[in-house]
């Protein structure tokens, strides 16, 4: 029983990762989708070297075709307009360091 549970359980992570991958903005929970929204704004105004403004992230949005409600431009502009978004997504993707090095002994 067990076994099959174990089974049962990993294929339905699996499918749930593959369904997350696989799922469009439209079929996204109301605050998933317009968090996504932003992200993707983000990224595209750090790849293109603009600035990381409230309005640049809102025009982005709407020439998507997409809404959003009114905080999270804002909200986005304002955690990330201060921080290079390359380094924080090349330093959250680092592999871990090893451990520091053991006091000697005495």
């Amino acid at each position: 029983q067990a076994a099959s549970t174990r089974e049962t359980s990993g294929a339905s992570t699996a499918q749930s990762i593959y369904t997350l991958s696989t799922m469009s903005l439209a079929d996204m929970p109301k605050e998933q989708h317009d968090e996504a929204c932003c992200v993707y704004a983000a990224l595209i105004l750090q790849d293109s070297g603009a600035e990381l403004t409230s309005e640049k992230i809102s025009e982005l949005v709407e020439a998507s075709g997409n809404e959003i409600e009114a905080y999270w431009a804002p909200l986005f502009a304002g955690l990330l307009g201060k921080v290079d978004v390359n380094e924080l997504i090349m330093s959250s993707t680092k592999v871990g360091g090893g451990g520091g090095a053991g006091g000697a002994g005495g």
